[in-house]
């Protein structure tokens, strides 16, 4: 599973605090999550944190350049 953890525009990072009380939705794959994180963007908020049970942990500057067509992030998605 990976969670996408979002939040008002402005904020980056998430304190363990911050994360806790944070709004996140749940996906299966990380296509999924990511397509979750452009759709935030497009309403106005920000994807802050994408988390995967696998390890996988990408902050919001790889979220964004996710969203650019990185291929830095290839290896994510290939990780299902």
């Amino acid at each position: 599973m990976y969670r996408v953890y979002s939040g008002p525009p402005g904020i980056k990072k998430l304190s363990p605090e911050e994360k806790a009380r944070c709004l996140y939705e749940e996906f299966g794959f990380i296509d999924e999550a990511l397509d979750f994180a452009a759709q935030v963007t497009r309403k106005g908020r920000v994807a802050i944190l994408i988390e995967g049970d696998n390890g996988i942990e990408l902050n919001f500057s790889e979220i964004a350049d996710a969203m650019d067509g990185d291929d830095r992030l290839a290896a994510a998605r290939a990780v299902h």
